[in-house]
């Protein structure tokens, strides 16, 4: 371990002799010397862990005898082991590669390849067809570069593959039947591309898979049931997508399954009892889709769950007093969405109190309540539009989500007591976000200012500077405002952005249109959906901000304004209780 810096001298190719050369975890920047073409005996390379740049060199391909070619970054630790045995775990220096062009197809040359790592660069273009000629793979990792275009169907040769990671690129057309032939696949990820129609049935053939994820990209079409072949699933994930039909009773089938995740698609149908097979489940969300029906009482069978997500669905029957068993449960959510409406009719079940909890949602129901304890009145709407409309800025945008009950009993401030928010003031509050609008006063129904705005985000990020700028980008905003380090900070993360004018208006309220802009540019776990449908009665498929919007309620984070209709209210501004359960859930969501 050194800390080398300075760039690759061209000589190095005069080491011809060499079979082994290791410069990771340095900070050598500038790029690959061609000259590394001449080091013809290597069998191990590792560039990785540098500031490289520039593009592969197409001499990389005479490197015949390689069987390890890393030029990643490699993730967030390297793990050291020391002339005496002992591992141990270094923090990154923050010298991730960054290279950049296509991947040379010389690359196909490097026959012998076991392991490639070309991961968390910027690379692009498409992947070669020549990568189906390095037939000894056991590893190939090109995740988190720009690459486009489809996976080459010449990607099905890679018979010995167990590692294959494409995720985080701009990938696009079909996942390819031949993956089918990579029967040793222990770990498949495709996650965040922009692959779309069915999974094909051919996944199901990968019997040795241990990890699936599919999430984030246009995948149509229904699960197949093939996929109950693949028995040794620790993980599968397939949510973010647009899959439609029902759950296939073969999931069943997966019973080592411990987490699972269909969320955010259109899955229709029951909930099938099957699921109750899968014991070892620790996390289960099927939120926001269209299912239908009762919760089968055999989800009481999955006593390791410790997160259970069925919100925004079509839920009906009353709650099975079965969940009970879930003795190691402390996320559970099973409130309506407003469009996809959980209606469960009857009484709260008196033994959800028995669970260990730390959050339980199960708002926007039919719960019947004593009549000596009505239920508490929802808030009377989020206030008047801003003079003059108050439309959304390009800066950001917003939307409160419904609120959670309001907590029992006091909290830290005086005056947040009976409001359906203080869980979630409260939250944010721990979370160091906010001390209140004075000494022990919170003033929620306080309108929330675009400035103020910036400040609260800033601090939920962590993203707090301790050097603040001397100059303003904003033609309205001086260089002396007590918010500039913060809208600073959040302009340079590309989070809040001018009008077409170079303006912030910073004074201005922030309307929930803009809170949903700011919440989608600022968590990395809320896209924009590239296709919106109009769920909202007020909200048109094609207005400027319809994208963000909807991701948020895909998120869970809103629930509208008003639910018959449905409506979002995106002019409206947006108070400091409502910007309180805007951030709680946004900072929580960790699906």
């Amino acid at each position: 371990l050194n800390s080398l810096s300075g760039t690759i001298p061209a000589e190095i190719g005069n080491l011809t002799n060499l079979n082994y050369l290791d410069l990771s975890l340095n900070s050598l920047s500038g790029t690959i010397p061609a000259e590394i073409g001449n080091l013809t005996n290597l069998n191990y390379l590792d560039l990785s862990l540098n500031s490289l740049s520039g593009t592969i060199p197409a001499e990389i391909g005479n490197l015949t005898n390689l069987t390890g070619l890393y030029l990643s970054d490699n993730g967030q630790y390297v793990e050291i082991i020391t002339d005496s045995g002992t591992v141990t775990n270094l923090e990154s220096r923050n010298t991730d590669n960054s290279l950049s062009g296509t991947i040379p197809a010389e690359i196909g040359k490097l026959t012998n390849l076991t392991q490639l790592h070309l991961s968390s660069n910027s690379l692009s273009g498409t992947i070669p067809a020549e990568i189906g000629k390095l037939t000894n793979l056991t590893q190939l990792h090109l995740h988190s570069n720009s690459l486009s275009g489809t996976i080459p169907a010449e990607i099905g040769k890679l018979t010995g593959l167990e590692e294959l990671e494409l995720s985080s690129n701009s990938l696009s057309g079909t996942i390819p039947t031949e993956i089918g032939k990579l029967t040793g696949l222990e770990e498949l990820d495709l996650r965040g591309n922009s692959l779309s129609r069915a999974i094909p049935t051919e996944i199901g053939k990968l019997t040795n898979l241990e990890g699936l994820d599919l999430r984030g990209n246009s995948l149509s079409g229904t699960i197949p049931a093939e996929i109950g072949k693949l028995t040794r699933l620790g993980r599968l994930y397939l949510s973010g997508n647009s899959l439609s039909g029902t759950i296939p009773t073969e999931i069943g089938k997966l019973t080592n399954l411990g987490r699972l995740d269909l969320s955010g698609n259109s899955l229709s149908g029951t909930i099938p009892a099957e699921i109750g097979k899968l014991t070892n489940l620790t996390y289960l969300s099927l939120r926001g889709n269209k299912l239908s029906g009762s919760i089968p009482a055999e989800i009481g069978k999955l006593t390791n769950l410790e997160l259970l997500r069925l919100d925004g669905n079509r839920l009906s029957e009353v709650i099975p007093t079965e969940i009970g068993n879930l003795v190691n449960l402390t996320h559970l959510y099973l409130n309506d969405n407003k469009l996809r409406l959980n209606v469960l009719p009857g009484s709260i079940p008196a033994v959800l109190s028995g669970l260990n909890l730390v959050e339980l949602d199960i708002s926007g129901n039919l719960f019947e309540v004593p009549a000596d304890d009505p239920p508490t009145p929802p808030p009377a709407g989020d206030g008047p539009p801003p003079p003059g409309g108050g439309g959304p800025g390009p800066g950001e945008s917003g939307d409160p989500p419904t609120p959670p009950p309001a907590v029992t009993g006091a909290g830290r401030f005086s005056d947040d007591d009976t409001s359906v928010h203080q869980a979630n003031i409260e939250i944010i509050a721990d979370r160091g976000i906010t001390v209140g609008c004075s000494p022990g006063r919170f003033c929620p129904d306080q309108t929330v200012t675009r400035a103020q705005m910036m400040a609260f985000l800033a601090r939920a990020l962590n993203e707090e500077t301790s050097n603040p700028p001397t100059a303003s980008r904003f033609t309205d905003v001086p260089a002396d405002a007590w918010y500039l380090p913060h809208l600073e900070r959040l302009a340079d993360l590309g989070v809040a952005q001018a009008d077409p004018d170079g303006a912030f208006r910073p004074t201005d309220p922030l309307t929930r249109a803009d809170m949903a802009v700011l919440l989608t540019r600022a968590f990395d776990h809320i896209t924009a959906v590239a296709q919106p449908t109009g769920v909202f009665e007020d909200v048109p498929a094609d207005a400027a901000y319809a994208g963000e919007i909807e991701a948020t309620f895909a998120a869970g984070i809103t629930r509208g304004c008003s639910t018959q209709p449905l409506r979002y209210c995106p002019n409206d501004t947006v108070t400091r209780a409502q910007m309180a359960s805007f951030l709680a859930r946004a900072i929580q969501d960790t699906p």
